[in-house]
C-alpha cells in the first residue's frame, strides 16, 4: 500500500504533521479490504488523519467513521437494486450531505463503480482532489463510462499493468501500483487450528464455496454450488467463507432453504479456507485472484 499512498501525492496536498480529513469509499468486501489497509498505510505517514465515508466494519475498527455502511449498499443485479432503490437512494443523499457540509482534503473511491462514478462526480463540483483506486473493468465493459473518468477524477490508480496504457491513451493521469493481494502473506494459521476454530473434520479433504460477498450474488451462485456438492455425499467436508458485507445468519438461512442436506461449515476468514481448501468453488470477482495467488 505505500506505492498507492505515493502515487496518491498525499504529501504534496497533506505535509507530515497536517491533520486532514479523508473521504473513503469501499462498498465491497473486496474494497473495504483494500480501504483498511489503505487507511493504515496513509496514518503511518500522516498520523492525524481523519477518516469517514462509505465503508465497512474492519474500517470502522481503525478509526474510520462510516456515514454509510459498506454492508447496508452491497447490492447487486437490476432487480435487487430497484427492491432497495428508495433506501439506497437515501444512503447516497446522506454522503452528499457530508461531502458538502465536511468538505475533506482529498477522496479516495475504491472500486465500486456504480456508487462511486456518481461520488466522483459530487466530489469533483465541491472541487475536492479525487484519486480512484482499483479501476473499474471499464476496458471490458461500458466503455462510454470512461468519460465520468475523465472529467471528474484526479488519478487513476490501477492493479493490472495493461490499464495504465489503457488510461493514458484516453488522457487519464494513470499510474500501476501492483496489486494489494500480491502484497499479502500466505494464511499464518495451521490445519489443524483452522479445523479447531470452526469445527471442521481434519481427516477429510475441504472444499470451500464462495459464492459472493453480496446477498443477490448468493442466491444466485449458492443453491448451483450446493447441488453440485450432494453428488459427491459426505466424502469431502465443505465450508463457506463469511464476506463482511454478509451476515452469518443470511448465509445459514441460505443454506438451509436447499435440498440435499449438505451442511457446509460457516467460516470468518476467506484466504484461510481457500489457502487450507484442497479445491475451491470461487464466483467471479477479487476471490478469483486471491485463489490464484494463493496456489
Amino acid at each position: 500500500m505505500r506505492r498507492v499512498v505515493s502515487a496518491a501525492t498525499l504529501k504534496g496536498r497533506m505535509p507530515p504533521g497536517s491533520n486532514p480529513l479523508i473521504f473513503l469509499s469501499a462498498g465491497e468486501a473486496s474494497g473495504e479490504h483494500y480501504a483498511a489497509a489503505l487507511l493504515e498505510a496513509i496514518r503511518h505517514r500522516l498520523p492525524q488523519a481523519q477518516f469517514f465515508g462509505l465503508g465497512g466494519a474492519r474500517m470502522a475498527a481503525l478509526g474510520f467513521r462510516p456515514v454509510v455502511r459498506a454492508e447496508d449498499v452491497a447490492h447487486m443485479g437490476i432487480t435487487e437494486v430497484v427492491r432497495h432503490a428508495p433506501f439506497i437512494y437515501r444512503q447516497f443523499h446522506s454522503l452528499k450531505r457530508a461531502i458538502r457540509s465536511e468538505r475533506p482534503a482529498l477522496a479516495v473511491l475504491i472500486d465500486f463503480p456504480d456508487v462511486n462514478l456518481r461520488l466522483a462526480e459530487q466530489l469533483h463540483r465541491h472541487g475536492i482532489p479525487v484519486v480512484y483506486f482499483v479501476s473499474p473493468q471499464l476496458w471490458a465493459w461500458e466503455k462510454r463510462r470512461i468519460r465520468r473518468v475523465q472529467r471528474f477524477v484526479d488519478r487513476m490508480l490501477v492493479i493490472f499493468p495493461f490499464e495504465e496504457p489503457f488510461y493514458r491513451e484516453r488522457g487519464v493521469a494513470a499510474e500501476f501500483v501492483g496489486h494489494p493481494l500480491a502484497d499479502l502473506a500466505p494464511p499464518g494459521v495451521t490445519r489443524e487450528a483452522f479445523a479447531r476454530q470452526h469445527g471442521l473434520d481434519a481427516s477429510k479433504p475441504w472444499v470451500a464455496l464462495l459464492p459472493g460477498s453480496r446477498e443477490r450474488e448468493v442466491h444466485l451462485n449458492l443453491p448451483t454450488m450446493l447441488e453440485a456438492a450432494t453428488t459427491f455425499g459426505d466424502a469431502y467436508q465443505y465450508m463457506v467463507p463469511v464476506a463482511p458485507t454478509l451476515k452469518k445468519k443470511f448465509l445459514a438461512a441460505a443454506i438451509a432453504a436447499q435440498p440435499g442436506g449438505i451442511q457446509p461449515a460457516l467460516v470468518e476468514d476467506g484466504r484461510a479456507a481457500l489457502y487450507q481448501a484442497r479445491a475451491s468453488v470461487v464466483a467471479s470477482g477479487t476471490a478469483t485472484v486471491e485463489a490464484a495467488l494463493l496456489g
